[in-house]
């Protein structure tokens, strides 16, 4: 995946321009499970709709648990 975050920018996203990534299902990876479940919720409040396809925001922790979980159900190690 090519991220659309210029060199110039990668310090600081203003949280409108990360949110808005989401919607086109962009996933965002957090230092913990305070910051993601805060985006999340930030998330939600943008919504026009009653219900929306859950973002993927996640702490980095958890990111790659995930993926090494997903590697031993492969059987790879």
């Amino acid at each position: 995946m090519e991220s659309t975050i210029n060199a110039a920018c990668r310090d600081t996203v203003a949280l409108d321009d990360m949110l808005a990534r989401l919607d086109d299902q962009a996933l965002v990876l957090t230092v913990n499970k305070r910051l993601a479940a805060w985006l999340t919720r930030n998330q939600g409040e943008r919504q026009a709709e009653d219900v929306w396809e859950t973002p993927d925001i996640l702490p980095l922790h958890g990111w790659l648990l995930s993926l090494y979980e997903e590697l031993l159900t492969r059987g790879e190690q």
